[in-house]
């Protein structure tokens, strides 16, 4: 068996400080910003589900998350016709600008 060198996910429950200077919190909750772009274009949460190949309550788990997977984010994005990591991008730089980094 061949030990793993890295581990690229980690699940823990302890919520730990930053080590970091250069961490930052991002503003903007990506799952809430989905549900408001679906309600927008007027679609349902099985709209959704049907376009990314989850199930419908996996859309109501997303809604309620402040991260995700670029790969799902891009996934979304496609579906809703609207670049999410764009708008990600831009929040990032507002709040890098307002640290001052």
């Amino acid at each position: 068996m061949v030990p793993r060198l890295f581990s690229f996910y980690k699940k823990s429950t302890v919520q730990q400080e930053p080590k970091d200077e250069l961490f930052l919190v991002m503003k903007l909750h990506i799952g809430e910003t989905i549900k408001q772009e679906l309600e927008k274009i007027e679609r349902k949460p099985k709209w959704l589900a049907d376009k990314i190949g989850c199930d419908r309550v996996n859309i109501y788990d997303i809604y309620d998350r402040d991260d995700m997977s670029v790969s799902l984010l891009v996934r979304i994005s496609k579906a809703l016709g609207k670049n999410l990591l764009k708008e990600l991008g831009e929040e990032l730089e507002r709040e890098m600008k307002e640290e001052d980094l």
